[in-house]
């Protein structure tokens, strides 16, 4: 005789789990312009010599008015300041290459046109001062 034990389907219950609600959360578009940003950097120097590509978050700033961010404080690293300007749609761009907190040198993209819609992107940014030894890169995304 065979066993019943094993015929017939066997479903396993999960138990409940309660999700938690996401309230408090910063809104991605408090205005028109995003609240954060998201920066792509390189920068390439041969005269120094360094190599830096960089990841990090840049945060809305009514003082500047524009969004900044830093991708750290110790050794080589890399800033980044976008700046609304007075025309619509309209920004200026700045990486700084930074030793801890010292600005040793700086790139700058001024006047460049972003169009709306969403999403924020200005597409890559580039000066090649000496290709592939020398150049720097910014991408700006949300």
């Amino acid at each position: 005789m065979v066993s019943n034990r094993f015929s017939g389907k066997r479903t396993i219950k999960l138990p409940v789990v309660c999700h938690k609600e996401l309230y408090g959360l910063p809104l991605v578009y408090a205005t028109e312009l995003p609240t954060q940003l998201s920066a792509v950097a390189i920068w390439r120097d041969h005269a120094l010599p360094i190599a830096i590509a960089e990841s990090f978050p840049l945060v809305w700033s009514d003082a500047i008015p524009g969004w900044s961010g830093r991708s750290g404080d110790i050794g080589f690293n890399l800033a980044v300041t976008v700046v609304v300007m007075a025309p619509p749609n309209t920004y200026d761009f700045q990486l700084e290459l930074r030793h801890d907190t010292s600005l040793l040198d700086d790139d700058s993209w001024h006047a460049k046109i972003v169009k709306p819609p969403r999403p924020f992107d200005p597409g890559l940014l580039m000066h090649v001062y000496n290709w592939p030894i020398d150049y720097n890169e910014l991408r700006i995304l949300n």
